[in-house]
């Protein structure tokens, strides 16, 4: 909440009732901590919820259909837009989906191992202005993208 002023609060969830609609929940901690809760998911949650990281010390649960990608590949189906002429762009797990599946998919520079293994190309960090250069190189360029995308 300290970084994007977003007002939260604790609960137990053993008092919620079970069918309490829950749209996002986030679980902030030590990143080694961060890490180790991620890997302790069980098997039957990860049919029930996606579960990413969206900053070192963050740990988000969605939705399964509630991520960026998703997001993204829904209005795209809306405005009969193909992959192949989409960009994603990111810098952290939860843009994982989107990056993976647009036909330009873009990493930060200060991106996620991970992130940065899934992607296309890498562009310079949110520090350096990586998003304005990347829009330079792949949309504003003459020819734009310059037959970079992937194939539908």
């Amino acid at each position: 909440a300290r970084f994007n002023t977003i007002q939260t609060s604790v609960i137990d969830f053993a008092s919620l009732p079970p069918d309490t609609p829950l749209i996002k929940v986030m679980a902030t901690g030590d990143p080694n901590q961060v890490e180790a809760v991620l890997r302790s998911i069980p098997p039957d949650w990860q049919n029930r919820y996606q579960a990413v990281r969206s900053a070192p010390f963050l740990l988000e649960f969605l939705h399964p259909l509630a991520g960026k990608g998703q997001a993204v590949r829904a209005l795209c189906r809306q405005l009969a837009i193909p992959a192949s002429d989409v960009i994603g762009i990111g810098d952290a797990d939860n843009d994982t989906d989107l990056v993976r599946w647009a036909g330009l998919g873009i990493a930060m520079g200060n991106a996620t191992e991970s992130l940065l293994a899934v992607a296309d190309h890498v562009t310079a960090s949110n520090e350096d202005d990586g998003l304005a250069k990347a829009i330079r190189r792949f949309v504003l360029a003459d020819p734009p993208c310059s037959g970079k995308l992937k194939p539908s």
